[in-house]
């Protein structure tokens, strides 16, 4: 708060005119698809991401590791996802193109799900499924890295900025929600974190597909730096 009165200026007195200007901003901001289909790729991974790792500490104890052990792993698999997103803006920086960081991050999620999910490992091998779900948040940290890139960048003309990254915003806190739910469901129905693979390979497809929509018309990804 300090940094904020001593840096930034202080706001003009709102009027009318400036409400009017900000709601004619916002609502041509939702009606631009590309802003959509970015919210709706971020969702796509948070449904994983959160599913997965929310469900980390119960799934270690079912591996036979103890509250301690497994909490320590979850916060580690949680750690690597902020190091995967430094590593990513990183690379952006230098002029990798987005949309090849998108197909990477989904690629990778998918991936390493199955590698940690479909084989039933025996007690010696739990190393190999805690290194796999650790790669498939490292690697997933590409997708949020790249959106947050490009999101500031889909407002139409006319557009809000903020209003494009606060639309997204909503529709990944909804796969945020929804992700152990769904999870929690599949994992009833089939009676085991086996079946999770499953989930993650389906909403994994579903954002390389949605990756394609948005990387045709106008495509973001040309503008990258």
């Amino acid at each position: 708060m300090p940094l904020i009165l001593k840096f930034v200026p202080a706001d003009s007195p709102p009027g009318s005119s400036a409400v009017r200007m900000a709601t004619s901003r916002i609502a041509a901001t939702a009606r631009s698809p590309q802003v959509w289909v970015s919210g709706l790729i971020f969702g796509r991974y948070t449904v994983q991401w959160m599913a997965v790792v929310g469900f980390l500490p119960t799934i270690y104890a079912e591996f036979g590791l103890s509250a301690v052990a497994g909490g320590l792993a979850s916060a580690v698999v949680g750690g690597l996802n902020a190091v995967g997103a430094i590593i990513c803006g990183a690379l952006l920086h230098r002029g990798l193109n987005g949309r090849t960081l998108l197909f990477t991050g989904f690629g990778l999620m998918a991936l390493t799900s199955v590698l940690t999910f479909a084989v039933n490992y025996p007690a010696g091998l739990l190393w190999v499924q805690m290194l796999g779900v650790g790669m498939f948040s490292l690697g997933g940290a590409a997708i949020p890295t790249t959106l947050t890139r490009i999101v500031v960048d889909l407002a139409p003309p006319g557009g809000s900025a903020p209003a494009a990254m606060g639309l997204a915003q909503q529709i990944f806190n909804i796969g945020n929600f929804t992700g152990p739910m769904l999870l929690a469901a599949m994992v009833s129905w089939t009676g085991g974190w086996n079946s999770t693979w499953r989930l993650t390979l389906l909403f994994a497809a579903l954002g390389s597909l949605l990756t394609l929509r948005l990387s045709r018309k106008n495509s973001p990804f040309a503008t990258s730096p």
